[in-house]
């Protein structure tokens, strides 16, 4: 039974499916710096996305003991071209199989024991031997074990390889500033040599991997990965680093690097949209244009609006009529040693916006005596996209960009005022008006409070005349010449023309905000059993205060915790972010249902029925058992009225301990209370 068990344990983890690889990530595997023979770990890297928490990340497919090496290829000689890892372990190939997401030794040897850094293309796994004085590749096709093709490399300190999709690997190796890479044909033949200058003589160390023309492999002496491009024939060049060892776990080092094969010098286009487009008015095309770096002659645009290829949009350039928020990308497909490649632009979003002719409302200015003062412009509806300009032969203080602008008034003038919904040149609507500022002998002046909570009171003051018309006369408990005290029921305004004995008018106006009624809610009364707590929750604010706090877990907040002992009544005071109030209250409700311990059914008067009774005189009685020590029911009522007068079918119940149910409920709530109850006679 154990061996059946251990099986069972054995074979669970090996059907968990995994992360198979992908063509434009780079996959690491890292091992312990620190118990150099601990299992490999094996890592995803995006190098187009920015190094963080999650790139690189953990591949959830788990490496089998004492791996040493990584490839990615579909497997050799199955017919099967879907992408998975090739690893090392004891001298031979192992490969995962995606369909039962188990490793598979495959039995095969890797040519020398140490031949552990592998590399995959073109039907073929290399594994290439760097350590002794003859460093050695071999070759494994899938069956059979692994041959000797090439051996001996005249740059110093050779550490990895990989393969192109053609079937040709690419040794590398580097050390003081001296690198380069070695390009051999399947059979081992050097087709080609790579000066790789490295300025920063960054050190490398056990992996390397490609995408197109962009080659990373890692920093011996620091926890990076290092960058390069191969830029012509014979010449790469190392660009960056990238510290991404701190995103990957701790103590671990690089044991190998691998990528799906690609064609080595496919330097793949660079995409962008320029466009001064990105918003349009209605009507009007949005013009775009595509700008290629590394352009091939091969090369085919495609441009897309929102995923769709657009019918006919084939050149470098694209002017179409848009809709509001459009996402336009443009494709670009050349062709590569290993079939297409097509790079594609960010996303660009197109907004259309609609003018509308503006309506502005001004107000000619009375004033009593020269002095700086504002004046205004309004326009109604959309102020998102409006542009305003002021001219005038007197003064402007301040910008005449605004919508508001301060004038120094010496003497009776006129202000001009334009309002402009403008988008372009082309697209555009505007108004103009005139504003005219009188100025006269005397000073007037107003104050008094303009915000108010519902049902407030506000008192509104002017100054500095003879005679003062109030209106309108909503809304007004109190008149004096000069105060007035409202209670608005709604945001509103109010105005005021103040006039002196040397005929000076002015008007102010008191523009009246009241915030809206605060709705305090707390809840339906909640009914609980003595030790238990109700949940109290209000709301219609963002500071609430609890009354009285007996029994409250705290006496603010929207929600506390309420444990009372007795039937109590809270209040809670909700205040908004106005600063106005509301009360609201919540009666927590404690009921219990009692019933006596024992009763003598003797007729002696006293105590001869059990009855059950309730702390709140709201509870109602759903149903009252009582049972024997056998559990059989052996009486039944849903009267409160009605009790047990210890008999059960015209027979006296013997002496004993009986048991009884209670169900019955508070509110909308239902409770059921259960116990045991002593007969005696």
């Amino acid at each position: 039974m154990k061996c059946r068990f251990l099986l069972i344990l054995l074979l669970i983890p090996l059907f968990v499916k995994g992360q198979l690889p992908q063509r434009n990530l780079v996959y690491v595997l890292l091992y312990n710096s620190a118990n150099i023979n601990a299992a490999r770990e094996l890592y995803n890297y995006d190098p187009s996305q920015p190094v963080s928490a999650g790139n690189p990340s953990p591949n959830t497919i788990q490496m089998p003991a004492n791996s040493l090496g990584l490839a990615v290829s579909p497997v050799l000689g199955s017919g099967d071209t879907t992408l998975t890892f090739y690893t090392t372990a004891n001298g031979t190939f192992w490969y995962y199989d995606h369909n039962t997401s188990i490793w598979i030794n495959t039995g095969d040897t890797i040519g020398q024991s140490t031949s552990v850094n592998i590399g995959a293309g073109g039907g073929h796994i290399f594994s290439f031997r760097p350590f002794g004085s003859f460093p050695s590749v071999y070759r494994y096709d899938g069956t059979g074990n692994a041959t000797f093709v090439a051996g001996g490399f005249i740059f110093p300190l050779p550490y990895d390889l990989i393969a192109d999709c053609s079937g040709n690997f690419y040794v590398i190796g580097g050390a003081a500033g001296i690198w380069g890479i070695s390009k051999h044909d399947a059979n081992g033949a050097v087709l080609q040599g790579y000066t790789l200058n490295n300025p920063n003589n960054w050190a490398g160390s056990g992996g390397m991997a490609s995408i197109g023309a962009d080659i990373y492999t890692d920093n011996l002496n620091a926890s990076n990965f290092i960058h390069g491009k191969v830029v012509s024939a014979t010449t790469a060049n190392i660009i960056d680093t990238t510290a991404v060892m701190p995103y990957m776990a701790a103590g671990n080092r690089v044991d190998d690097m691998a990528s799906a094969a690609s064609s080595f010098l496919d330097n793949l286009p660079f995409v962008m949209v320029v466009t001064n487009d990105t918003s349009v008015c209605t009507g009007n095309q949005a013009s775009l244009s595509g700008h290629i770096t590394n352009p091939d002659s091969s090369g085919v645009y495609q441009w897309y609006v929102n995923s769709t290829a657009v019918n006919g949009a084939t050149d470098s350039t694209f002017n179409y009529s848009p809709d509001d928020g459009d996402t336009v990308t443009l494709h670009y497909t050349v062709n590569g040693t290993c079939g297409n490649i097509t790079s594609i632009s960010a996303p660009v979003v197109i907004h259309v916006h609609s003018v509308t002719q503006p309506v502005l409302t001004t107000h000619d200015t009375l004033i009593c005596s020269p002095g700086i003062i504002t004046l205004s412009a309004e326009v109604n509806g959309n102020t998102n996209n409006i542009h305003y300009l002021w001219s005038s032969p007197s003064t402007i203080l301040s910008a005449s960009d605004q919508s508001s602008v301060t004038v120094d008034a010496q003497q009776s003038s006129y202000f001009i005022v334009t309002a402009m919904d403008s988008l372009s040149a082309t697209c555009k609507a505007s108004v103009t008006d005139t504003i005219r500022v009188g100025v006269s002998a005397a000073a007037f002046h107003v104050y008094g409070d303009t915000t108010a909570c519902t049902g407030d009171s506000l008192q509104l003051h002017a100054r500095g005349g003879s005679t003062y018309i109030w209106t309108p006369l909503t809304d007004l408990v109190y008149q004096t010449d000069s105060d007035v005290v409202v209670t608005p029921a709604s945001s509103t305004g109010y105005s005021v023309l103040i006039s002196n004995a040397d005929g000076c008018t002015a008007q102010f106006n008191f523009p009246i905000t009241v915030a809206p009624a605060v709705f305090a809610d707390v809840g339906a009364d909640q009914y609980i059993r003595p030790g238990e707590s109700a949940q109290l929750q209000a709301q219609g604010g963002i500071s609430y205060l609890w009354s009285p706090a007996d029994f409250l877990s705290a006496d603010s907040g929207n929600v506390v915790s309420s444990a009372p002992s007795r039937t109590t009544e809270y209040y809670v005071s909700v205040t908004d972010s106005n600063g106005c109030k509301a009360v609201d209250s919540v009666t927590v409700y404690v009921v219990n249902a009692f019933v006596p311990s024992a009763f003598t059914p003797n007729a002696d008067g006293l105590n001869d029925s059990l009855h059950v009774r309730f702390s709140d005189p709201t509870t109602t009685l759903a149903s009252f058992s009582i049972y024997n020590r056998w559990g059989q029911q052996i009486f039944y009522t849903n009267s409160i009225a009605e009790g047990w007068d210890g008999s059960y079918m015209g027979v006296q119940s013997e002496i004993g301990t009986y048991f009884y149910v209670v169900e019955y409920t508070a509110g909308r709530k239902s409770f059921t209370g259960k116990g045991s109850v002593s007969l005696f006679r």
